[in-house]
């Protein structure tokens, strides 16, 4: 929700301002690895990521239509 809320612009906002307070070397590298910190964060806390496959057949629940006995 928050990037079809914000867009890019709360992370250029950010990359600017850890710029001007260190420098651009610093705030790409800091970017960088705050993306990789990241993205093996989510990678180990939702492994069924990892495991998804395009195109591959989706798993479903059977669910009855008929609704629940009494």
């Amino acid at each position: 929700m928050t990037f079809f809320m914000g867009g890019q612009q709360p992370g250029e906002l950010e990359a600017g301002v850890v710029a001007a307070l260190f420098s651009v070397s610093f705030s790409v590298a800091s970017g960088g690895l705050i993306t990789l910190l990241l993205t093996a964060w989510i990678d180990s806390r939702y492994p069924a990521l990892r495991a998804y496959r395009s195109g591959s057949p989706v798993e479903e629940e059977s669910h009855s239509l008929s609704p629940d006995p009494l």
